[in-house]
């Protein structure tokens, strides 16, 4: 499944990763101010990743300050990030999402989530 996930903190990441290790299709969207953070990632190829005691290294680095690059082709959209940018992030992505995609707002400060 192609899955887009834009956010790009604790909770972004973590399910970008989970998702690239169920052998899913992931792009992971991060403003361009902080994605500096994803560097070391970026040069090892991938992150460390420990689900309950399953420590492995999962490849993935399709991270993008691109919003129409990540949203592109995805069956899925996350948007996991805190409930204070969900109108910014609903403005900046509404030119780029389709009618055919389904997209979940994971609001992280909250810890609530709705579909639309």
């Amino acid at each position: 499944m192609k899955i887009a996930i834009v956010g790009s903190g604790n909770g972004a990441v973590t399910a970008a990763v989970d998702m690239v290790s169920k052998g899913h299709d992931v792009k992971l969207y991060c403003r361009n101010q902080s994605i500096s953070k994803f560097q070391n990632a970026i040069e090892k190829g991938g992150f460390d990743f420990n689900n309950e005691g399953d420590e492995r290294f999962v490849k993935f680095t399709d991270i993008s300050d691109d919003m129409e690059y990540v949203l592109k082709d995805a069956e899925i959209v996350q948007v996991i990030i805190p409930s204070s940018y969900i109108e910014y992030y609903a403005d900046v992505m509404a030119e780029h999402v389709t009618d055919n995609q389904l997209i979940f707002f994971n609001m992280a400060a909250a810890m609530g989530q709705f579909v639309l």
